[in-house]
């Protein structure tokens, strides 16, 4: 998922879908191309991560960047996630969708 935050706190989501590099390198030229456009103010990717109940959480605007785990519970009679607990990363993490998307030169 990709979040396109604007100066005014409006928030648009998009899902992101990747089968190959190619793909890949699309998607991370259509929201560099999104974000200088439409003057986002901060993009937010969530990403899975490996194990089956946390997710990492990334985010950049023009002058920093910032990333948090995000671990959670799931319920699975419920379906849904039951507690959950947020801890930011001393580091930001490398995220590809997120490297220069701010930089002015194309």
């Amino acid at each position: 998922m990709a979040f396109f935050v604007h100066a005014d706190g409006k928030m648009q989501t998009v899902s992101l879908g990747v089968r190959d590099d190619h793909q890949k390198d699309v998607l991370i030229r259509r929201i560099r191309e999104k974000a200088l456009a439409e003057d986002i103010y901060a993009v937010i990717i969530l990403t899975e991560m490996d194990d089956k109940h946390g997710v990492l959480l990334s985010g950049a605007d023009s002058g920093m960047r910032v990333s948090a785990r995000v671990e959670y519970a799931f319920d699975s009679q419920k379906k849904g996630a039951i507690s959950w607990k947020i801890s930011w990363l001393n580091q930001p993490v490398q995220n590809v969708f997120l490297d220069g998307i701010f930089d002015k030169a194309r």
